[in-house]
């Protein structure tokens, strides 16, 4: 299914005295809910590539996004990847870099209070017990996943376009129970360990913007 989403990041080089660094910070929005994102990064240059020489950059990034708006769940997300591109010049106006990488995603997820029944008043009188009824899930291990992504950011003047497509990798964490077993069909996630059982996904990106 698609996800719609909408975003407004910023970026910024800066000098050290280490290869080229890169801070960046933004928020996405998913469209049709009260959910959003904050998210922030460092990009770090080992190697920048020669462009009269067909050897690529080399960068690696680790970044921070943490899940608002979201009251029965408690969500960070952080990431860790590594990327080769290319510069290319396309008749001394356009610039052209192709890109690829892995990358890995370590899920912390925790569960909030949770209502079962939020079409009741708690503080109806003939309602008291309601409140007795909301629970917390038990908190599980970190979730990690791998994933890889290729695109290409075209650039004229300060004008950018970029093109992204990602695939995750199935999951293979399991939340691990101690003294427990793999989870039949009839057990629950508080008696057995839980494997992760999040299908291969397919992302697809379209961002613009301006590059100064």
């Amino acid at each position: 299914s698609m996800l719609p989403t909408i975003g407004l990041f910023a970026r910024k080089g800066i000098w050290f005295p280490l290869p080229s660094v890169e801070f960046g910070a933004g928020m996405v929005h998913l469209f049709d809910s009260k959910i959003w994102s904050g998210q922030t990064y460092v990009k770090l240059a080992l190697h920048e590539g020669y462009h009269d020489l067909p050897l690529p950059s080399v960068a690696v990034r680790g970044g921070v996004s943490r899940m608002f708006g979201q009251k029965e769940l408690d969500l960070s997300i952080m990431s860790f990847d590594a990327t080769l591109s290319k510069h290319l010049g396309v008749g001394g106006t356009w610039g052209f870099d192709p890109y690829a990488g892995y990358g890995a995603l370590v899920m912390v997820a925790r569960s909030e209070v949770i209502d079962p029944t939020p079409h009741i008043d708690p503080l109806d009188p003939m309602f008291v017990s309601d409140r007795a009824l909301n629970f917390v899930f038990k908190d599980q291990d970190d979730i990690l996943r791998h994933r890889v992504f290729v695109g290409a950011k075209l650039q004229y003047y300060v004008f950018q376009l970029t093109l992204e497509a990602a695939f995750a990798l199935a999951g293979s964490s399991r939340d691990d129970r101690a003294g427990s077993d793999e989870c039949t069909f009839d057990s629950t996630t508080t008696a057995c360990d839980s494997p992760d059982l999040a299908a291969a996904q397919r992302t697809f990106t379209i961002s613009a913007g301006f590059d100064f």
